[in-house]
C-alpha cells in the first residue's frame, strides 16, 4: 500500500491531458513498477511517465504530417512489452491523434482486413514483424506509411525534450479505434471510441467496493490492445493505484506473455489486486503453490467465463476470487463484485443505463442504452424507444441477492438442436482446453440432431494416434458427465481430429471463432454428420 495523498484529475479532462495535470499535482507519486533482473524492483513516477509519453507525442508531430481537417490514424502492429506499448499509445493520443491497437494473435489476413476497413494513415512496427508487413498490405491492397516502433530505451532517455503543445481533438471525435475479439463473427469488428467515451469508462471505478487509490494492482497481463487494458490505463490515471508490469528489457516479457512468465512475476511484485485472464487462472489452478499464492491476494478476472471446476478449486484454497465485466461495445459496466468468494460470478452494475430484460427461459439478456451523458460508439437496438447496444449474453440473477446477475454464456454460442434441445458448448471446450493433448475444442451440432466436436491436438502429438489421445479425453469427459444432469452427451464417434497444420480460428480471449471454423472445416463437418 502507498500512502502518499493522489490528488484525482478533473473529471472532464480527456485521459492523456490527466498525465499531464499528474506531472503538476502528482509528480512523485508512483505509477508503475516491475523487477529488475536482479531481483529488486524500479518504480517509476508521473515524473518519468509523462516525459516519456511527450516524447512519444513529438516523435509522432515530427514523424507525421497533419492536413488541415484531417486526423491521422495511427495503427499498431507490433510486438512489445506493455509498458513501452502504454506510453506510446498514449503519446499518439498526446500528439491529438487516432490510435489503432491491433492485436500480435491475430493471423495476417485478420490484419490485412482490419488495416483495408479502417485505412490508418500509418502503421507502427518493431523490426521483429517487418517481414509481416509486405504480406500483410499485400493483402488488404492499402498501403499505410510504415514506421518504427519507438523503443524502451529511446523514450525513457536523460536527453531534454519539449513539451509539445496540447492539442484541440474535440471531445466527442474518435480518439481510438478498438477491434472487437472475433469470436462470434467472420472477422473482428471495429468500434471508435470517441475522447469522451473512454473517459466514461473510467467511471465504473468509482463504484468498486475496494478503494483502489494506492494499492499495487499485479496487471503482468495487461494487454493495452484489448479493450479492458485500454480501460485499466484510464482507471490508472482516474483513481491512482499503481501497476506492476513485467521488466521491459526482459525478452520474455512480449505480449503476450507465458503463463509461467507472468505468476513468477506477480510473486516478485506482490500486489494486494491481481488481474488475471480465465485461460491463466485455468493454468495456475492446478498447482497447489501457485494455488497458495494467490489467496494473498484479491484476484479479478474478465472476458471469457471462468471454468467452474477451476473455480471451485481456486475457492476450495480460500482464493479470494470476483469478477468484472464489460464489453468493447458498452465499456466498463463492473470492476469488483461486492458479493463474497463463494459468489464470485455475480456483478451488479453499478451504472443507470444497464437494462436487462428477463426470457421466456427464465435468463436475462442486457442492454446499455445510450445517452447524452454516456453516448455508446455502436447501437443495436432499442429500449422503450431509447437506442441502445443488446450485449449478446445471457444471464442468471442471483437466487437471493437480487440485482446481482452472472454470465452463463453467449447467445451466440449456444448450440440449437434440430431436436429443439439447447446446448451450451463452454463447459466443455473450456475442460477438453486444460488437458495437455488438446490445444483447442469446439463444440458443433447447431440445427443437427446431435452435438459433435472439434479437437485440435497439442503440437507435436501425431494426429493418426487418434484413438490413444481420445482415450485420455474421453475419461475427463466420462468424469464430467457423472452426475451433471445439464451436459449434452457426445457420442465418441462425432470427432473431428485436427493439429497445428489446419488450426482452429481462436479469437483473442482464447475462445474458437466459430463463424470463421464451421467455413474452414465444413467439409469435414459434412462428412462427420452423411
Amino acid at each position: 500500500m502507498y500512502t502518499k495523498q493522489f490528488i484525482p484529475p478533473p473529471s472532464t479532462l480527456a485521459v492523456e491531458l490527466q498525465f499531464d495535470f499528474h506531472i503538476s499535482h502528482n509528480s512523485d507519486y508512483p505509477v508503475i513498477i516491475h523487477p529488475l533482473g536482479d531481483g529488486t524492483l524500479k518504480t517509476y513516477t508521473y515524473s518519468d511517465i509523462v516525459p516519456a509519453i511527450h516524447r512519444c507525442a513529438s516523435f509522432f508531430l515530427s514523424s507525421i504530417s497533419v492536413d488541415q481537417g484531417t486526423r491521422p490514424i495511427v495503427a499498431f502492429s507490433t510486438t512489445s512489452d506493455a509498458l513501452t506499448y502504454s506510453v506510446v499509445l498514449l503519446g499518439v493520443l498526446r500528439a491529438g491523434m487516432t490510435a489503432f491497437p491491433i492485436s500480435p494473435r491475430f493471423s495476417p489476413d485478420i490484419i490485412a482486413h482490419l488495416i483495408s476497413v479502417v485505412k490508418p494513415s500509418h502503421i507502427l512496427v518493431n523490426t521483429e514483424r517487418l517481414p509481416l508487413i509486405d504480406q500483410i498490405i499485400a493483402l488488404s491492397k492499402y498501403r499505410p506509411e510504415v514506421l518504427q516502433m519507438p523503443e524502451y530505451s529511446t523514450i525513457f532517455s536523460e536527453e531534454s525534450y519539449s513539451i509539445p503543445e496540447t492539442h484541440s481533438r474535440p471531445m466527442d471525435t474518435t480518439a481510438l479505434i478498438i477491434h472487437s475479439s472475433g469470436s462470434t463473427s467472420l472477422y473482428p469488428k471495429t468500434i471508435e471510441w470517441s475522447s469522451d467515451f473512454y473517459l466514461t469508462n473510467a467511471q465504473t471505478v468509482d463504484f468498486a467496493p475496494m478503494h483502489l487509490a494506492g494499492k499495487l494492482v499485479g496487471l503482468q497481463s495487461l494487454e493495452p490492445f484489448h479493450s479492458l487494458g485500454l480501460c485499466f490505463l484510464n482507471w490508472l490515471a482516474h483513481a491512482g493505484f499503481v501497476m506492476a508490469l513485467l521488466d521491459p528489457g526482459d525478452s520474455a516479457s512480449l505480449i503476450p506473455a507465458g503463463p509461467d512468465i507472468i505468476f513468477n512475476n506477480l510473486k516478485q511484485t506482490s500486489p494486494s489486486v491481481i488481474y488475471a485472464s480465465a485461460y491463466l487462472l485455468e493454468v495456475w489452478s492446478e498447482d497447489p503453490n501457485k494455488r497458495d499464492f494467490l489467496k494473498s491476494t484479491v484476484v479479478i478476472t474478465a472476458g471469457r467465463v471462468l471454468n467452474k471446476s477451476c473455480a471451485k478449486k481456486l475457492l476450495d484454497s480460500n482464493v479470494q476470487l470476483t469478477s468484472g465485466y464489460g464489453s468493447t461495445e458498452s465499456g466498463s459496466i463492473s470492476i469488483i463484485s461486492s458479493l463474497g468468494a463463494q459468489d464470485w460470478d455475480y456483478f451488479c452494475p453499478c451504472l443507470p443505463e444497464v437494462k436487462f430484460v428477463q426470457r421466456n427461459d427464465g435468463l436475462y439478456s442486457m442492454t446499455v442504452v445510450s445517452t447524452p451523458s454516456r453516448k455508446l460508439p455502436v447501437c443495436n437496438t432499442t429500449y422503450n424507444g431509447i437506442p441502445g447496444y443488446d450485449l449478446g449474453d445471457l444471464f442468471r440473477e442471483h437466487a437471493v441477492k437480487k440485482g446481482y446477475f452472472s454470465v452463463v454464456g453467449r447467445s451466440g454460442d449456444q448450440i440449437m438442436l434440430s431436436t429443439g434441445e439447447m446446448v451450451d458448448p463452454t463447459v466443455i471446450e473450456s475442460m477438453l482446453c486444460q488437458m495437455p493433448q488438446v490445444d483447442n475444442a469446439m463444440m458443433i451440432g447447431n440445427g443437427r440432431p446431435s452435438v459433435g466436436i472439434i479437437i485440435q491436438v497439442a503440437h507435436g502429438l501425431d494426429i493418426e494416434q487418434k484413438k490413444i489421445i481420445w482415450d485420455h479425453i474421453w475419461q475427463m469427459i466420462k468424469a464430467a458427465y457423472q452426475g451433471n444432469t445439464t451436459l449434452t452427451k457426445l457420442s465418441t464417434e462425432m470427432i473431428i481430429f485436427t493439429n497445428w497444420q489446419k488450426p482452429i480460428p481462436q479469437a483473442t480471449k482464447g475462445m474458437p471463432m466459430r463463424v470463421l471454423a464451421l467455413e474452414q472445416f465444413e467439409t469435414e463437418i459434412h462428412s462427420l454428420y452423411k
